[in-house]
Protein backbone atom coordinates (compact mmCIF):
# COMPACT_ATOMS: atom_id res chain seq x y z
CA UNK A 1 0.00 0.00 0.00
CA UNK A 2 2.78 2.40 0.95
CA UNK A 3 4.62 1.56 -2.26
CA UNK A 4 1.48 2.41 -4.25
CA UNK A 5 1.14 5.80 -2.56
CA UNK A 6 4.77 6.55 -3.27
CA UNK A 7 4.23 5.75 -6.94
CA UNK A 8 1.09 7.90 -7.10
CA UNK A 9 2.48 10.91 -5.21
CA UNK A 10 4.26 12.55 -8.18
CA UNK A 11 1.11 12.12 -10.25
CA UNK A 12 -1.06 13.67 -7.50
CA UNK A 13 1.33 16.60 -7.15
CA UNK A 14 1.17 17.18 -10.91
CA UNK A 15 -2.64 17.21 -10.85
CA UNK A 16 -2.73 19.63 -7.91
CA UNK A 17 -0.17 21.88 -9.60
CA UNK A 18 -2.12 21.94 -12.88
CA UNK A 19 -5.38 22.70 -11.02
CA UNK A 20 -3.65 25.57 -9.23
CA UNK A 21 -2.47 27.05 -12.53
CA UNK A 22 -5.92 26.68 -14.04
CA UNK A 23 -7.48 28.46 -11.04
CA UNK A 24 -5.02 31.34 -11.27
CA UNK A 25 -5.63 31.74 -14.97
CA UNK A 26 -9.38 31.79 -14.41
CA UNK A 27 -9.15 34.50 -11.74
CA UNK A 28 -7.01 36.64 -14.01
CA UNK A 29 -9.50 36.26 -16.86
CA UNK A 30 -12.53 37.08 -14.67
CA UNK A 31 -10.96 40.36 -13.49
CA UNK A 32 -11.47 41.83 -16.97
CA UNK A 33 -15.24 41.63 -16.45
CA UNK A 34 -14.94 44.82 -14.38
CA UNK A 35 -14.59 46.76 -17.65
CA UNK A 36 -18.13 47.52 -18.82
CA UNK A 37 -18.76 48.56 -22.40
CA UNK A 38 -20.72 51.77 -22.98
CA UNK A 39 -20.35 53.00 -19.39
CA UNK A 40 -19.74 56.71 -20.12
CA UNK A 41 -22.42 59.15 -21.30
CA UNK A 42 -23.02 62.87 -21.58
CA UNK A 43 -24.62 64.36 -18.42
CA UNK A 44 -26.92 66.35 -20.74
CA UNK A 45 -28.13 63.14 -22.42
CA UNK A 46 -26.99 64.23 -25.86
CA UNK A 47 -27.96 61.71 -28.58
CA UNK A 48 -25.49 58.88 -29.32
CA UNK A 49 -23.05 60.12 -26.68
CA UNK A 50 -22.43 56.75 -25.01
CA UNK A 51 -18.84 55.47 -25.10
CA UNK A 52 -16.89 52.66 -23.48
CA UNK A 53 -14.21 55.00 -22.12
CA UNK A 54 -13.89 58.59 -20.82
CA UNK A 55 -13.87 61.46 -23.29
CA UNK A 56 -15.91 64.45 -24.48
CA UNK A 57 -19.43 64.55 -25.89
CA UNK A 58 -19.40 64.99 -29.69
CA UNK A 59 -22.48 67.26 -29.48
CA UNK A 60 -21.97 69.69 -26.59
CA UNK A 61 -18.25 68.95 -25.88
CA UNK A 62 -19.04 68.34 -22.20
CA UNK A 63 -16.90 65.75 -20.43
CA UNK A 64 -18.56 62.32 -20.31
CA UNK A 65 -19.35 60.82 -16.90
CA UNK A 66 -20.17 57.36 -15.62
CA UNK A 67 -23.51 56.12 -16.89
CA UNK A 68 -24.57 54.88 -13.46
CA UNK A 69 -24.33 58.45 -12.09
CA UNK A 70 -26.59 59.77 -14.84
CA UNK A 71 -29.08 56.96 -14.24
CA UNK A 72 -29.20 57.89 -10.55
CA UNK A 73 -29.92 61.51 -11.50
CA UNK A 74 -32.64 60.51 -13.98
CA UNK A 75 -34.61 58.42 -11.47
CA UNK A 76 -38.24 59.50 -11.79
CA UNK A 77 -39.39 61.58 -8.83
CA UNK A 78 -42.92 62.59 -7.82
CA UNK A 79 -43.73 66.28 -7.99
CA UNK A 80 -45.60 68.24 -5.32
CA UNK A 81 -49.40 68.06 -5.23
CA UNK A 82 -49.63 71.30 -3.25
CA UNK A 83 -48.63 74.83 -4.19
CA UNK A 84 -44.91 75.43 -4.75
CA UNK A 85 -45.56 78.93 -3.42
CA UNK A 86 -45.64 77.44 0.08
CA UNK A 87 -41.84 77.21 -0.04
CA UNK A 88 -40.82 79.96 2.37
CA UNK A 89 -37.53 81.08 0.86
CA UNK A 90 -35.84 84.19 -0.49
CA UNK A 91 -34.64 84.36 -4.09
CA UNK A 92 -32.83 86.97 -6.19
CA UNK A 93 -33.75 87.56 -9.83
CA UNK A 94 -31.59 88.56 -12.80
CA UNK A 95 -32.22 92.23 -12.00
CA UNK A 96 -30.86 91.75 -8.47
CA UNK A 97 -34.30 92.08 -6.86
CA UNK A 98 -35.38 89.90 -3.94
CA UNK A 99 -38.48 87.73 -4.22
CA UNK A 100 -40.48 84.94 -2.68
CA UNK A 101 -42.22 82.45 -4.95
CA UNK A 102 -45.60 83.68 -3.74
CA UNK A 103 -44.84 86.97 -5.56
CA UNK A 104 -45.72 85.18 -8.79
CA UNK A 105 -49.19 84.17 -7.70
CA UNK A 106 -52.05 85.26 -9.97
CA UNK A 107 -50.63 84.24 -13.35
CA UNK A 108 -49.84 80.95 -15.03
CA UNK A 109 -46.14 80.09 -14.89
CA UNK A 110 -44.07 77.75 -17.01
CA UNK A 111 -41.11 76.75 -14.87
CA UNK A 112 -37.99 74.63 -15.15
CA UNK A 113 -34.42 74.47 -13.80
CA UNK A 114 -31.28 75.39 -15.76
CA UNK A 115 -27.67 76.50 -15.31
CA UNK A 116 -25.80 79.01 -17.43
CA UNK A 117 -22.72 76.86 -18.19
CA UNK A 118 -24.93 74.34 -19.97
CA UNK A 119 -24.40 74.42 -23.75
CA UNK A 120 -27.00 71.93 -24.94
CA UNK A 121 -30.00 70.95 -22.81
CA UNK A 122 -30.72 74.31 -21.17
CA UNK A 123 -30.69 76.42 -24.35
CA UNK A 124 -32.96 73.80 -25.90
CA UNK A 125 -35.34 73.95 -22.92
CA UNK A 126 -35.56 77.72 -23.34
CA UNK A 127 -36.19 77.16 -27.03
CA UNK A 128 -39.04 74.79 -26.15
CA UNK A 129 -40.56 77.47 -23.90
CA UNK A 130 -40.31 80.02 -26.70
CA UNK A 131 -41.99 77.59 -29.11
CA UNK A 132 -44.86 77.12 -26.67
CA UNK A 133 -45.19 80.88 -26.40
CA UNK A 134 -45.28 81.23 -30.20
CA UNK A 135 -48.13 78.71 -30.40
CA UNK A 136 -50.39 80.64 -28.00
CA UNK A 137 -53.15 83.13 -28.71
CA UNK A 138 -52.55 86.77 -27.65
CA UNK A 139 -54.88 86.28 -24.66
CA UNK A 140 -53.02 83.21 -23.44
CA UNK A 141 -49.64 84.88 -23.97
CA UNK A 142 -50.64 87.77 -21.75
CA UNK A 143 -51.68 85.35 -19.01
CA UNK A 144 -48.44 83.33 -18.95
CA UNK A 145 -45.00 84.06 -17.48
CA UNK A 146 -41.79 82.03 -17.31
CA UNK A 147 -39.89 81.10 -14.16
CA UNK A 148 -36.42 79.57 -14.44
CA UNK A 149 -34.39 78.61 -11.36
CA UNK A 150 -30.67 77.85 -11.54
CA UNK A 151 -29.39 74.57 -10.11
CA UNK A 152 -25.91 76.15 -9.81
CA UNK A 153 -26.34 79.03 -7.32
CA UNK A 154 -22.62 79.06 -6.47
CA UNK A 155 -21.80 80.10 -10.02
CA UNK A 156 -24.98 81.74 -11.35
CA UNK A 157 -25.04 85.21 -9.83
CA UNK A 158 -27.83 87.67 -10.76
CA UNK A 159 -25.36 89.33 -13.15
CA UNK A 160 -24.64 86.05 -14.93
CA UNK A 161 -28.34 85.25 -15.14
CA UNK A 162 -29.02 88.69 -16.60
CA UNK A 163 -26.35 88.21 -19.26
CA UNK A 164 -27.71 84.74 -20.00
CA UNK A 165 -31.28 86.02 -20.42
CA UNK A 166 -30.06 88.78 -22.73
CA UNK A 167 -28.39 86.22 -24.97
CA UNK A 168 -31.86 84.91 -25.80
CA UNK A 169 -33.37 88.43 -25.98
CA UNK A 170 -35.96 87.54 -23.33
CA UNK A 171 -38.38 90.11 -21.92
CA UNK A 172 -37.53 90.50 -18.22
CA UNK A 173 -41.15 91.46 -17.53
CA UNK A 174 -42.26 87.95 -18.48
CA UNK A 175 -39.11 85.87 -18.06
CA UNK A 176 -37.69 85.58 -14.53
CA UNK A 177 -34.41 83.85 -13.68
CA UNK A 178 -33.87 83.12 -9.99
CA UNK A 179 -30.93 82.12 -7.84
CA UNK A 180 -31.07 81.14 -4.18
CA UNK A 181 -29.31 79.12 -1.51
CA UNK A 182 -28.23 75.53 -2.13
CA UNK A 183 -30.90 74.25 0.28
CA UNK A 184 -33.70 76.28 -1.30
CA UNK A 185 -32.62 75.16 -4.77
CA UNK A 186 -32.81 71.53 -3.67
CA UNK A 187 -36.24 72.07 -2.12
CA UNK A 188 -37.55 73.63 -5.32
CA UNK A 189 -36.25 70.69 -7.36
CA UNK A 190 -38.07 68.33 -4.99
CA UNK A 191 -41.33 70.23 -5.49
CA UNK A 192 -41.00 69.94 -9.27
CA UNK A 193 -39.80 66.33 -9.20
CA UNK A 194 -36.56 67.32 -10.94
CA UNK A 195 -33.42 65.31 -10.30
CA UNK A 196 -29.98 66.90 -10.67
CA UNK A 197 -26.41 65.99 -9.83
CA UNK A 198 -23.07 67.76 -9.78
CA UNK A 199 -20.26 65.72 -11.29
CA UNK A 200 -16.53 65.68 -10.55
CA UNK A 201 -15.83 67.98 -13.51
CA UNK A 202 -18.02 70.70 -11.96
CA UNK A 203 -20.83 70.31 -14.49
CA UNK A 204 -24.42 69.31 -13.75
CA UNK A 205 -26.78 66.75 -15.14
CA UNK A 206 -30.51 67.26 -14.61
CA UNK A 207 -33.98 66.15 -15.62
CA UNK A 208 -35.40 68.05 -18.57
CA UNK A 209 -38.88 68.81 -17.24
CA UNK A 210 -41.18 71.76 -17.97
CA UNK A 211 -43.92 72.32 -15.39
CA UNK A 212 -47.07 74.39 -15.80
CA UNK A 213 -48.22 76.10 -12.59
CA UNK A 214 -51.75 77.42 -12.22
CA UNK A 215 -52.43 80.82 -10.66
CA UNK A 216 -52.09 79.31 -7.18
CA UNK A 217 -48.73 77.66 -7.89
CA UNK A 218 -50.02 74.11 -8.23
CA UNK A 219 -48.51 71.86 -10.90
CA UNK A 220 -51.22 71.06 -13.43
CA UNK A 221 -49.14 69.59 -16.25
CA UNK A 222 -45.59 68.51 -17.03
CA UNK A 223 -43.58 67.78 -20.18
CA UNK A 224 -40.47 65.62 -19.89
CA UNK A 225 -37.73 65.60 -22.52
CA UNK A 226 -36.22 68.09 -24.92
CA UNK A 227 -38.42 68.93 -27.94
CA UNK A 228 -41.31 66.91 -26.52
CA UNK A 229 -44.77 67.26 -28.07
CA UNK A 230 -46.28 70.56 -26.83
CA UNK A 231 -49.79 70.16 -28.30
CA UNK A 232 -51.47 69.22 -25.03
CA UNK A 233 -49.80 71.87 -22.87
CA UNK A 234 -50.80 74.60 -25.37
CA UNK A 235 -54.43 73.45 -25.10
CA UNK A 236 -54.32 73.51 -21.30
CA UNK A 237 -52.79 77.00 -21.21
CA UNK A 238 -55.48 78.25 -23.60
CA UNK A 239 -58.26 76.74 -21.46
CA UNK A 240 -56.86 78.14 -18.22
CA UNK A 241 -56.56 81.59 -19.80
CA UNK A 242 -60.28 81.89 -20.65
Amino acid sequence: MNNLLLKLSPLLLLVVFNFSLTSCKKEKKDSTLEIVKGSYVCPMNCPKSKKDQPGDCHVCKMQLVKEVEVEEMKTKKEHSTTSVYKLDAEWIDQNNKKHQLSDYKGKLQLTTMIFTNCDYACPNLIGDLQNIEDALSPEAKSNLNYLLVTIDPENDTPEKLNKYANQFELDSEKWTFLTGSTDNTYQYSKLLGIGYKKFENGMYGHSNILSLLNKDGEIVYQIEGIHADRTEIVKIIENLSK
